[in-house]
């Protein structure tokens, strides 16, 4: 015969399989009970303060209530026999459930009121717990799914951030070899400038050295790249013949172009077409230079394509003075 101690060792050992069966079947006769007002005022009440922690023990009584309802409402062919059997088919199944708790607790178990008590306050404890372990994992699960869209929210928007600053650095590339494009040709063009201001100067020397009869030469440069003075100025001395004037081109884009000249008041004093050259920057233009009086003018230069259009490039004001 085992003794307490024994007793005690073995509920110390993690249950079996055939003992949780056991604590199943405890759980649903003591719902059973329940149901048939079997349980004491104390078990009912420990029993009743379960239910209110558990949704699921509720659950359990909702159903256990609902079958016995189906159960009642259903013909039972072996009520003759329960009626015929009377109290020792009862006193049978009792005997039974009695053999299956002390299989489980041992030879010391004893139907006794403090020991049902203890019973139905392990199992509502039970209950509890398992609700309780239900409700922390249903939280854990959902912590996890929480941090696991984060986590891809996080890394999409890396993505999107990584993204968004290589476009900006290649922009930055490309806009800084374009500053550069540009500041090169800035300089070619200064550069083509400067070289036709010494041709004028040249020229100007030569023409205040020369006798009467001699070219005066003007170099001009579009109207949006001359200087803040003013427009370009030619001096022309008393006999002077011709006048020569040297265009500025920003790019050679056609190979023909036409160039009408028009004083202050807007008269048209000279037209011509001219033949521009792709090693050279600038279009050469000779007149007579009793056409050209003291006064301010200015020359419309445009391009001529090969279908015939007329396309305006640039205007040239320059100011004829005389000499005396």
């Amino acid at each position: 015969m085992p003794t307490s101690s024994d007793t005690n060792s073995m509920r110390d050992l993690p249950p079996t399989d055939g003992e949780f069966e056991e604590l199943a079947i405890a759980e649903e006769e003591l719902i059973d009970a329940y149901l048939r007002n079997e349980l004491s005022a104390d078990e009912r009440k420990l029993f009743e303060n379960a239910l209110q922690g558990s949704s699921e023990l509720r659950e359990r009584l909702h159903f256990a209530r609902l079958l016995g309802k189906e159960v009642s409402m259903t013909p039972q062919p072996q009520t003759v026999v329960s009626q015929i059997q009377g109290p020792s088919r009862q006193s049978d199944v009792e005997f039974r459930g009695l053999r299956k708790w002390r299989h489980f607790f041992g030879a010391s178990f004893m139907p006794q009121p403090a020991f049902r008590l203890a019973l139905g306050t392990c199992v509502v404890l039970i209950l509890l717990g398992g609700a309780a372990l239900l409700a922390g994992w249903m939280n854990l699960r959902r912590e996890s799914q929480r941090l696991a869209a984060e986590r891809i929210s996080f890394e999409q928007e890396r993505q999107a951030l990584e993204k968004r600053v290589a476009e900006q650095q290649s922009s930055s590339e490309q806009l800084t070899a374009e500053m550069m494009k540009e500041r090169q040709q800035l300089e070619e063009d200064r550069k083509g400038f400067e070289e036709l201001r010494r041709v004028q100067i040249a020229g100007e020397k030569s023409q205040s050295q020369t006798p009467a009869g001699i070219i005066a030469t003007l170099l001009i440069t579009p109207g949006l790249m001359r200087g803040p003075g003013g427009p370009a100025e030619l001096l022309v001395a008393p006999g002077t013949s011709k006048i020569k004037l040297e265009l500025g081109l920003e790019a050679v884009e056609y190979t023909k172009y036409r160039a009408v000249i028009k004083d202050a008041r807007g008269g048209v004093i000279a037209r011509s077409n001219l033949r521009a050259s792709r090693t050279q920057k600038f279009l050469t233009l000779q007149l007579p230079a009793a056409r050209f009086p003291a006064g301010d003018y200015i020359l419309h230069l445009s391009g001529l394509t090969s279908v015939g259009a007329v396309e305006p490039v640039s205007d040239y004001p320059f100011r004829i003075r005389s000499k005396k």
